[in-house]
């Protein structure tokens, strides 16, 4: 598959977990583009290039998400229909066709709209069961402006790589101190 959108992603053979302290290094799964091409028609959508690149990438299985947050390859028709219910129990309803990526706690998604072209923006759904949640606000609000920045937003960055090794390294020195 020609990547467009996440080069430097596709050249990293390992990512950090943000599941787990301390971030521990692993290698994301991917779909085969066969595999992206039978969603795509399992579910008669095209999805937007930078969303089949992430498939592709580590649309299978990573760990970027927090505790508390549904992905799964497996799990993509069923949050469909609980985003779709979620509105219609809320009285709400959106424009554009749009497709669910993850889902929290059963109550809010991010998603996007197919309209939005090649890299569309990401939005979030929160419902009336809570006034906020992880900095969300009830209702609807767009959460980045493009795909890409999305994922890009949840790889560690610099500085949770340097905390993160140097925590690795004081254990080290304390399992080496503790030997005297």
């Amino acid at each position: 598959m020609l990547i467009t959108y996440f080069k430097k992603l596709a050249t990293q053979k390992t990512l950090l977990n943000n599941n787990e302290y301390p971030m521990v290094e692993y290698t994301p799964m991917g779909c085969s583009e066969a595999e992206i091409e039978a969603l795509e028609k399992k579910f008669d959508v095209r999805f937007p290039q930078v969303y089949r690149e992430y498939l592709f990438l580590m649309g299978r299985e990573h760990k970027l998400y927090w505790p508390g947050v549904e992905y799964s390859i497996e799990l993509l028709g069923e949050m469909q229909q609980q985003a779709q219910e979620m509105l219609v129990e809320e009285g709400y309803s959106l424009d554009h066709e749009f497709w669910v990526v993850d889902m929290m706690w059963n109550d809010q998604f991010h998603f996007f709209y197919f309209k939005d072209g090649h890299n569309p923006s990401v939005y979030h759904w929160l419902g009336s069961d809570e006034k906020t949640s992880n900095g969300y606000s009830n209702g609807l609000a767009k959460t980045a402006d493009h795909f890409s920045v999305f994922i890009k937003e949840m790889l560690p960055t610099r500085g949770e790589r340097f905390i993160d090794n140097w925590m690795k390294g004081t254990r080290k020195i304390r399992k080496i101190f503790s030997r005297f």
